[in-house]
């Protein structure tokens, strides 16, 4: 079988892909896109250090600084880091909620980051919990949420920012709202797949 770009067809492909990923057409945008975007307009526009709340609550902050005196934020690692950071943060919440609903059915849950583990006799039900878990998760407005965080954090009016730094254009702050859509992947096929979690 030959690898991608043995017949010089990696760039078709690669489109290929993101449109079958992402959806086809300029309306669709990439969240990938969309988190450098933001974290752009946080760390550059507005000076701060990007944060978050969790599905669950937690607070996450990247206090990636250019200068620890200064704090001043490092805006490469920011954007460098805001996605997979906020992907590992839906991880932990993933595992929170399992381990939660474990302890709820009575069995024993152990895990390191993301190998999950319990008493062979609770294997099933805890797949099954699992699975389960990942769905409620991702069926919440996870980056509609994350919009309105930022809308609410970083958007106008941001006093503190125009006293400290000079005004923030408005029109920088409306990355927050263009959130990529969600994509047709039915997420009940989760609880479906034997491969999703081992």
């Amino acid at each position: 079988m030959p690898a991608i770009g043995d017949n010089g067809d990696e760039p078709e492909r690669n489109d290929q892909l993101l449109n079958n990923w992402f959806g086809q057409g300029p309306a669709r945008k990439n969240p990938l896109d969309w988190f450098n975007d933001c974290a752009r307009v946080i760390s550059l526009d507005c000076g701060q250090h990007i944060e978050w709340i969790t599905p669950l609550g937690l607070p996450v902050v990247q206090t990636y600084s250019k200068d620890v005196r200064m704090e001043r934020p490092n805006s490469v690692k920011q954007k460098n880091a805001f996605a997979p950071n906020f992907v590992h943060s839906l991880d932990s919440c993933h595992m929170m909620m399992t381990s939660l609903f474990c302890q709820r059915a009575g069995i024993s849950f152990a895990s390191v980051h993301d190998c999950f583990w319990t008493h062979p006799c609770s294997v099933e039900v805890m797949n099954k919990i699992c699975r389960d878990s990942f769905v409620d998760l991702h069926s919440q407005p996870i980056l509609e949420n994350l919009s309105s965080f930022f809308e609410k954090t970083y958007g106008k009016p941001f006093e503190h920012l125009v006293e400290k730094y000079g005004s923030v254009d408005s029109r920088k702050l409306e990355v927050f709202s263009h959130v990529p859509p969600r994509g047709d992947f039915d997420l009940e096929e989760v609880k479906k797949s034997t491969c999703f979690f081992s």
